[in-house]
C-alpha cells in the first residue's frame, strides 16, 4: 500500500513531479481495516527554490477481485474436456500435455475442474474455444477420436447458453510402438485420427494402412531395447542379445542401410528389429 500511495503523490502533486532533489515521507494512522489518515511531508527545488508542503488525506481501501479470480473462485466453466484411454501411461501423458497447455495459456484461460473420473480424466475449462484446440491438439498428437456434444444452460440478453463436451478417446498403442500379430512383430509408424500405418519389422518387410481399433487389440511388444553390435561383415553380424547376454550371429536384409539394431522379447523368444 505505501507504494501505491507514493506513486499517487510523486505524479500528482504538481510542483513535487517536476522538482529536482525531492524528498517524500509518509505515515499513516489506521482506524480500521478499510480507513486510514495519510500523513505527509515533501520537498524539493525548482531552479533556486526549494518548497516544501505538509498534507494530511483521507484514504478509503476497497478490495477487488479481478474477472479472472471471480470466475475462478466461483467455479465458473464453458466446457469439459473428457479424456479416456484404456491404457494408464498414455492417459498420463496426455494430460500432462493439457495442463501444459493451460498453464502456458493467457489468464482468462484457466480450470475449475482437474480430477480423474472412472475410465479417465475430466477437465472443466474457460473457455469453449480453448477446449476444443487442446482436443484436436490430443488428436493429432495421440490419434483416436472426438466427440463434441452442447447443452442450453441458461440464457443471456435472449441468447441460448451453451456449454460444450468435448469427449476424447485416445489409442492404447502409440507411434513407435510395437505389437504382436499371427506371431509376427509389427510396428505403428504413423496414426492419422482413426488410420494407422503398420510396418512388419520381422520376416519380410511389409506396410500397411488398417483401422486403429483393429490393431489396439493385439498384445504390445516391448519396450525395445538396443543391441550392441560385436562384429560385423557386409550383411553378417554378430551381435549381443540384451536378454539373453549371449552372443548371437544375424543376417541383415537385403539393401539395409541402417546403423543401429533393437530387440524384443515376446514369450520365450528375442526379436531384432533393423532400425532405418
Amino acid at each position: 500500500m505505501k507504494e501505491s500511495v507514493e506513486h499517487i503523490f510523486l505524479h500528482n502533486l504538481s510542483w513535487l513531479k517536476d522538482s529536482t532533489n525531492h524528498n517524500l515521507s509518509l505515515s499513516t494512522k489506521k482506524f480500521d481495516e478499510t480507513s486510514y489518515k495519510i500523513f505527509a511531508e515533501c520537498s524539493g527545488s525548482i531552479s533556486e527554490f526549494t518548497l516544501s508542503s505538509k498534507l494530511e488525506i483521507d484514504m478509503l481501501v476497497k478490495f477487488q477481485v479481478c474477472e479472472n479470480c471471480s470466475r475462478q473462485a466461483g467455479g465458473y466453466f464453458e466446457s469439459t474436456l473428457q479424456l479416456r484411454s484404456k491404457r494408464k501411461s498414455v492417459l498420463a501423458s496426455a494430460i500432462e500435455k493439457v495442463r501444459n497447455e493451460i498453464s502456458s495459456a493467457p489468464p482468462e484461460i484457466f480450470s475449475t475442474m482437474d480430477a480423474p473420473v472412472r475410465g479417465g480424466h475430466d477437465f472443466q475449462l474457460s473457455s469453449t474455444d480453448k477446449a476444443r484446440t487442446i482436443a484436436r491438439l490430443m488428436i493429432n498428437s495421440y490419434g483416436g477420436s472426438i466427440k463434441e456434444a452442447r447443452k442450453v444452460v441458461g440464457k443471456k440478453l435472449g441468447r441460448d447458453v451453451l456449454r460444450h463436451t468435448f469427449g476424447v478417446r485416445l489409442p492404447s498403442i502409440l507411434v513407435g510402438e510395437f505389437f504382436t500379430r499371427n506371431d509376427e512383430i509389427w510396428k505403428v509408424t504413423s496414426i492419422r485420427k482413426r488410420k494407422a500405418d503398420i510396418a512388419r519389422v520381422t520376416g519380410k518387410q511389409l506396410r500397411e494402412s488398417t483401422e486403429l481399433e483393429l490393431i489396439e487389440k493385439y498384445p504390445i511388444v516391448g519396450p525395445a531395447e538396443d543391441v550392441q553390435i560385436i562384429s560385423q561383415r557386409d550383411q553378417e553380424f554378430q551381435v549381443l542379445n540384451p536378454f539373453t547376454l549371449k552372443t548371437e550371429d544375424l543376417r541383415s536384409p537385403d539393401g539395409w542401410s541402417g546403423e543401429t539394431i533393437s530387440a524384443l522379447h515376446h514369450i520365450d523368444s528375442t526379436y531384432f528389429v533393423w532400425n532405418d
